[in-house]
């Protein structure tokens, strides 16, 4: 686990963390999610993926000021993605 990011999600009232999920020899490059109901925890482990079935490195995220979320990953084969 790398690079944890929490946005607010006002919807579902809830905290949503974005991670990187990973294997030893850095083969897998997922995005994982975990939920909350406050910013400190306790976080609940939701799952991992590879968006649009690309790899997802060095993740962050933005927020926009009409609170939709924006997951911004790099892919080693194709670069930024959002």
């Amino acid at each position: 686990v790398e690079r944890p990011k929490v946005l607010y999600n006002a919807s579902t009232k809830t905290y949503v963390m974005y991670l990187h999920i990973d294997s030893p020899s850095y083969g897998e490059a997922r995005a994982g999610v975990a939920t909350s109901d406050t910013p400190c925890g306790a976080y609940h482990y939701r799952g991992s993926s590879q968006p649009l079935g690309r790899q997802s490195k060095d993740i962050g995220v933005y927020q926009d000021t009409d609170g939709s979320g924006y997951l911004l990953r790099r892919d080693p084969a194709s670069g930024l993605r959002v």
